[in-house]
This record gives structure tokens, sequence and C-alpha cells, in this order.
């Protein structure tokens, strides 16, 4: 009967009672990430489990890391190829302005550094959303797309919050590397490899939820007040006892 915290206490609360699970879904993931041509198999499967766990609901880690993986593979594997092909057309650009002298005005290197920030920004925001809706609706493959980025500004609060914290991090990672390269590195290494990835895939699913609800989920159930009960339960909306909707043919996991 203890009151459900909120916000920042509540995030740490789900965190750390999840931890060891979400430490194990980790052993998954990085299998996954070896070939990157397989990545958007491990996001799928990462995201299903940490969504589970950010709505305080039991996971069995590993068949509900492979079962989203079966369900939603055939969007996963290209959406992570897309993804990873977008990055290093966002990372040439940047060094070609940076580090060559193609252009030679300043200000326009300025603004094309800008432009190019401003659009790298608002892609790493849709990436937030792209496997909340893969894993919550049978959304074709470009709908996802459409819908993460309009989220990318609709959910502009969260965003920030995820984009904020992941940037400390970072600082606080190179931060530890410049006072002491030996411990530094050893450290992120063994951090990146075996906490970070559940950490930000927690933090994404916990932080993008209520926007993903706000938006299509709410409406939905405006419009359709008695369906799918179980799926609703499942994604933690409902309890048990109380007799209200959730997705059926709209939702696939």
């Amino acid at each position: 009967n203890e009151p459900e915290k909120r916000g920042f206490f509540r995030f740490f609360e789900l965190y750390f009672r999840n931890f060891w699970k979400l430490i194990s879904a980790e052993f998954w993931y990085i299998l996954l990430c070896i070939p990157l041509v397989t990545n958007g198999l491990a996001q799928v499967g990462m995201a299903y489990v940490c969504r589970t766990a950010a709505r305080d609901k039991h996971t069995f880690v590993t068949s509900d890391f492979f079962d989203a993986i079966k369900k939603n593979w055939k969007r996963a594997l290209p959406l992570g190829i897309i993804n990873l092909l977008l990055l290093a057309i966002f990372a040439a650009d940047i060094f070609v302005i940076l580090f060559t002298d193609i252009f030679a005005s300043k200000a326009i290197r300025s603004i094309m550094f800008a432009v190019t920030m401003f659009m790298f920004t608002l892609f790493s925001f849709a990436r937030f959303y792209q496997y909340m809706l893969m894993i919550t609706f049978d959304f074709k493959l470009r709908t996802i797309f459409k819908n993460s980025w309009l989220f990318a500004t609709l959910g502009i609060k969260h965003n920030i919050i995820i984009g904020v914290t992941l940037a400390l991090l970072y600082f606080a990672a190179f931060w530890l590397i410049y006072i002491n390269v030996e411990v530094g590195v050893l450290a992120v290494i063994l951090v990146g490899v075996f906490i970070f990835p559940t950490f930000r895939t927690f933090l994404i699913q916990f932080n993008v939820f209520p926007e993903v609800k706000k938006y299509i989920i709410d409406p939905y159930y405006k419009e359709h007040p008695d369906e799918d009960i179980e799926k609703r339960r499942e994604l933690g909306l409902i309890e048990n006892d109380e007799q209200e909707a959730v997705f059926d043919d709209e939702t696939n996991g």
C-alpha cells in the first residue's frame, strides 16, 4: 500500500528493482550487436524487455527478448540497417564540414555545421520512439519513421530529458578518461559494455511511453473504450480488476 513514487524517484526505483534482469538481457544484446547488420534485432529485443520493466510488469528476459525479435524482425532488421547508414552519413557530413576545405567561407561552414547538428538532433530524438512504436503497434516501417519524426517535436520535453541525461553521461566518460587515461578507459569499457546499453534503453522506454500514451493510446481508447482489456493490462494501464480497454489488432507486442 506504499504510495507510488513519481518521476525521478520512480525511474530509479524501477531501474534498480529490475537491475539484474536488465543486465542479463545485456548478454543477448551485445551478442546480436557484434554483427552490425543485426543491431536492429538487438534493439527491438532490448526495447521490449525495458518497456516491460519500465511499466512495472514481470518479464521473462530471454523468452521475452527473443519473442519480440521473432514478432518484429521483418521491420527491426531493415530499420537497424537504415539507422546505421544514416549515422554514417551524418558522421561523414560532420567530418567534411570540420576537417576539409570544401567550404571556403567560415560563415557557410558554421551554418552547414549548425544545420547538420540540428538534423542530427532531430534524428536522435526520432530514434527514441522507433522501437517503442514497433513493439506496441502493428505499424508498417514507413509509418514508424513518420510517427517517430513527429514525436521528435511532439515529445520535446521528454526528449530533452533523455538527451541531456545521455549528454551528461558522455561528458562524464570523457572527463574520466581525461583525468586518468588507464582507469578511465577501463571504466568506460566496462560500463559501456555491461551497464550503459540497458540503462540507455530503460531511460528511453520510461520517458517516451507517456508521450505515446498521450498522442496515440489515449485517443484510441477514447474512441474504443471496450476493446482489448488484456493488452492494456500488459502495458500496465489498468489493473486486473478494472474493466477498461486495451489494444487488439492495433498492437502486436
